[in-house]
């Protein structure tokens, strides 16, 4: 089916150069970018993914700042 649409500068720049990279026909481009386009915009927002701190209970020394003053720090503690 042949449509008429109107593309912005910025996006027919995209096309031209996704068409220069893959040889493909910017009608096959057009195409692909839609049909990705409108399935992502049709799928659900992931939620958003947070991590919680914890406390690990480390000193100072041992707070990961620097990785040889960890293993000193952990060395330390088995000779104990």
């Amino acid at each position: 089916m042949r449509f008429n649409l109107r593309l912005d500068e910025d996006v027919i720049q995209l096309l031209e150069e996704e068409r220069r990279r893959t040889g493909d026909p910017i009608d096959e481009l057009a195409n692909r970018a839609l049909r990705l386009g409108l399935v992502a915009a049709a799928r659900p927002a992931r939620k958003t993914f947070t991590v919680e701190p914890r406390n690990l209970g480390l000193t100072h020394a041992a707070a990961g700042d620097c990785v040889e003053q960890v293993i000193e720090h952990l060395e330390d503690g088995m000779n104990e």
